[in-house]
């Protein structure tokens, strides 16, 4: 297992050598034959009990990695605002790069970046924190559905103080080990990993998603793409490959004219896998796809959620005597959890043709 932190003194000069010890032990657990919970229901006799022995091994980890995140991701917080010579935890965005974010951090072999808006993305705080939750639910979503050949990091969301920080473990890969998907927004894309691309294609029909082509930005190439566009699959140091930026594996609903509304508007997967078709995931990218794909099944799906999904969950709650139940149900309706008010009354005022209000009450953001 994962040692307990070191002290704080030493804890950043040891990031980048023990930014291997988590994914080492990740990899174990995924070599002793780890899979997903509903994978591993099939499994039968000695195989099974094997299954339950990675599972433990795994829950083990994930609760190291995230008490490890915890703590220094509040001291990371706490002295956000402090000059940077004063900071206990240096940033090392320079050695990084990328625009979301501002400063990113390493500490134990844990990247840390805020949830934050920038000059180039978001209008708000707010929309950023709602992509960070997206990536958590994405990557979960992706844990369901594994296929063997692929690899995935861990990954934990640290709120405190009103700030939400994306703590992920380090991967040997960088901008040259990209194998599929785009690093740069779309201005390349990559398809040369033909096991990948399996893998893509078995996971993306589980999860109910459909393919689709995407040309690049600067128009020098197009690409077969299973998921979003800018999901990065890399052939890593090691070999392996993996998947990082999850963030916009779920299809948008159905848009208006709000900016960046696509990378945080999204359905939520319950819906889109018990859809009857599959969605693109890159419906309303525009200027990149090779040809309109997918958006009358957007718009098909946001108008069933609207007229048939919330109005029976607004029934069914309020026939509930007890919240907890509430809570339970929410996430398998494919409406995230809201007030039973608030679900009341996006049942009133989808009856009176608002669909702008209930929209809003309809996704999780």
């Amino acid at each position: 297992m994962v040692h307990p932190p070191s002290p704080l003194h030493d804890m950043q000069h040891r990031g980048n050598v023990e930014g291997s010890v988590w994914n080492k032990e990740m990899q174990t657990v995924f070599d002793s034959g780890f899979h997903s919970f509903p994978l591993a229901l099939s499994c039968s006799g000695e195989t099974l009990l094997g299954q339950l022995e990675a599972t433990r091994k795994m829950a083990s980890l994930s609760n190291d990695f995230v008490h490890a995140a915890r703590m220094y991701g509040e001291i990371i917080i706490t002295e956000r605002h402090l000059p940077i010579k004063e900071k206990t935890v240096k940033p090392v965005t320079d050695h990084i790069g990328g625009i979301a974010g501002g400063h990113k951090y390493i500490v134990r072999g844990i990247l840390f970046k805020f949830a934050v808006k920038t000059h180039l993305m978001f209008h708000n705080d707010e929309e950023a924190m709602k992509v960070a939750g997206h990536e958590l639910r994405c990557l979960m979503c992706l844990y369901n559905v594994l296929v063997p050949s692929v690899s995935l990091p861990l990954l934990c969301l640290i709120d405190y103080r009103g700030y939400r920080l994306v703590a992920s473990s380090i991967l040997p890969i960088d901008r040259s080990t990209i194998v599929y998907g785009s690093c740069d927004a779309g201005e390349t894309l990559h398809d040369s990993e033909p096991v990948l691309q399996s893998a893509m294609a078995k996971m993306a029909t589980r999860l109910n998603l459909k393919p689709h082509s995407i040309a690049s930005r600067s128009g020098n190439c197009t690409a077969n793409m299973h998921m979003c566009y800018d999901i990065e699959g890399h052939r890593g140091r090691d070999e392996r490959l993996y998947l990082i930026d999850f963030a916009r594996i779920m299809p948008p609903e159905l848009l208006s004219s709000y900016r960046y509304g696509s990378l945080f508007r999204l359905l939520r997967p319950e819906l889109v896998r018990e859809h009857g078709e599959p969605l693109n995931s890159d419906a309303f990218s525009r200027g990149l796809q090779v040809e309109p794909d997918g958006e009358r099944e957007i718009a098909d799906a946001t108008f069933r959620m609207l007229n048939e999904v919330i109005p029976q969950f607004a029934q069914w709650i309020e026939s509930l005597d007890s919240e907890q139940e509430h809570g339970e149900e929410s996430d398998t309706n494919g409406v995230g959890e809201r007030t039973d008010e608030g679900a009341r009354k996006a049942t009133r005022e989808l009856g009176s043709g608002a669909k702008g209000a209930a929209d809003g009450e309809a996704c999780d953001r």
